[in-house]
Formats: structure tokens, C-alpha cells, sequence
């Protein structure tokens, strides 16, 4: 048997390789290292937790580790202090939220307020779980804050006044004061 059967004969079998292994392979559909930072560090956050979590205020991600963990990757430090429960009580309460807004929509006075109060709800609860399925992995780093949670003056407001639109729209007691009511020189009629 000559050196060239040989050859072909390992390397059929898998014992030489054609191309050398101390060769990195180039994909260029992969992100840059530098893309998947936050991602891994959430998942190192939210992998650490556990079950039950560290505790509060005794994440090691927090110290800043995770870039933005306090605004976009929020859920991933809930994730390390409260562990699975923690994440999993945060999905339920928006899921509640959820609940109360389309009950809410379905009672509304009027298919505008129905509309509008469905909107509103669509609008929380998906930036929610959108957040949420960041953190843990399942989608693709978007930015997105975690209502109510995630530090910042402009996503609070916002929240809150999306909750206030939803119980306005939800109460019973509409005010109606009647032609009084556009009439600056009558009487107030309350």
C-alpha cells in the first residue's frame, strides 16, 4: 500500500483533517464578540440566580458587569437577586396587568375607550415580556425598559400615565354636567 491510500484511508476516517484546527474559522454571519457582551453577562446573571436568587441587593452583576443593568437589563438583575421565582412572579404580575386591562376594555363605555384601553394594555405588557425575553435569551437585544422597574424619569411617567388612562377608562362615575358645563356664566350645577 502506497502513502497516498494511506492518507485517504484516515482521512476518510476522521484521523487527519484537511483543513488545520489552530485555524480560526471565519463566519461572516456571526456577530462581533463585543454584540453578545450583554447577553452572555445577562445570562451568567440570570444562570447564577438560581431558584430562589442571592438575595436582595447581593447580585454581583449589578457592580457592572452588565452594561445598563439598571435600565435595559434590569430583568437580569431581578433574575440574579430573586432567581426563577423572582422572574417568574414579574411575568405573572404583568399577566395580570394584562388581565385587568382587557377586562377593563371590555367593560369601557364606549369601542373608542375599548380600543384605546387595548392599546394601552398591548403597549405595557408586550414592552414587558420583550424585555423579559431579552434578558433570559430568547430574543435579540433590543433595548427596550421594563415598565414601572427600569431606571429613568421618562419610562415611569409614561407607565403611570398609561395606568391612569386605563383606570379612567375603567370607572364607573363618568362626570357629565350638561349645558353647565360649557356655560362660563352659569351657575356650577355640583
Amino acid at each position: 500500500m502506497d502513502w497516498s491510500r494511506g492518507f485517504g484511508m484516515a482521512l476518510r476516517r476522521g484521523c487527519v483533517s484537511p483543513v488545520p484546527q489552530h485555524v480560526p474559522r471565519v463566519d461572516p454571519g456571526s456577530p462581533p464578540p463585543s454584540a453578545k457582551y450583554q447577553l452572555w453577562q445577562s445570562l451568567i446573571a440570570v444562570g447564577s440566580g438560581g431558584l430562589f436568587g442571592r438575595g436582595f441587593g447581593e447580585g454581583r452583576q449589578q457592580l457592572g458587569f452588565v452594561p445598563f443593568g439598571y435600565n435595559d437589563f434590569i430583568g437580569s438583575n431581578i433574575g440574579e437577586e430573586w432567581g426563577f421565582f423572582g422572574l417568574a412572579l414579574l411575568t405573572l404580575a404583568f399577566a395580570v396587568y394584562a388581565w385587568l386591562g382587557l377586562r377593563i376594555a371590555r367593560s369601557a363605555r364606549s369601542p373608542f375607550l375599548q380600543l384605546v384601553a387595548i392599546g394601552l394594555t398591548v403597549t405595557v405588557v408586550t414592552t414587558a415580556f420583550l424585555h423579559i425575553g431579552v434578558v433570559v435569551g430568547l430574543l435579540p437585544t433590543t433595548g427596550l425598559t421594563l415598565p414601572f422597574i427600569s431606571y429613568g424619569r421618562s419610562n415611569l411617567v409614561l407607565s403611570l400615565f398609561m395606568t391612569g388612562m386605563l383606570v379612567n377608562i375603567g370607572s364607573t362615575k363618568e362626570r357629565v354636567h350638561g349645558v353647565a358645563a360649557t356655560d362660563p356664566l352659569a351657575a356650577p350645577a355640583w
